[in-house]
């Protein structure tokens, strides 16, 4: 019965979710962005390769209804400059399946582990 009890709990703190990548271009810079989805709440994260360069990450909770996500961001790292709190992201064909991520609970902590083991965090 204890067994039953910790793979439970463990199983519990675990959520899975999908990672999608696709690449979008503006003021000629080639700019990849990852998504990360699970049941109920998205992540973006948009960056240029060559030269490496941090554009933003944003995320929150979402509503879907067909290819749109609605989302309602709790956090946007790039808010001094654009101000949202609320985007659409449309999914399209240009989305790649990049892998499953997991997600472990600890204690209010969120830890992303991709099946390329990179990692990010969310508190």
């Amino acid at each position: 019965m204890k067994t039953i009890f910790y793979l439970a709990f463990f199983y519990s703190a675990l959520s899975f979710a999908q990672v999608y990548e696709f690449v979008s271009t503006k003021n000629n810079k080639r700019i990849s962005h990852r998504i990360k989805i699970d049941k109920e709440y998205l992540i973006e994260t948009q960056y240029i390769k060559e030269p490496t360069e941090f554009i933003l990450t944003r995320g929150g909770y979402y509503k879907k209804k067909g290819k749109t996500y609605n989302i309602e961001l709790e956090f946007n790292s790039n808010f001094q400059n654009d101000g949202f709190t609320i985007i659409d992201l449309r999914k399209g064909k240009s989305w790649l399946k990049s892998g499953v991520s997991i997600w472990f609970f600890d204690q209010g902590l969120q830890v992303w582990c991709t099946s390329s083991w990179r990692n990010s965090f969310r508190v």
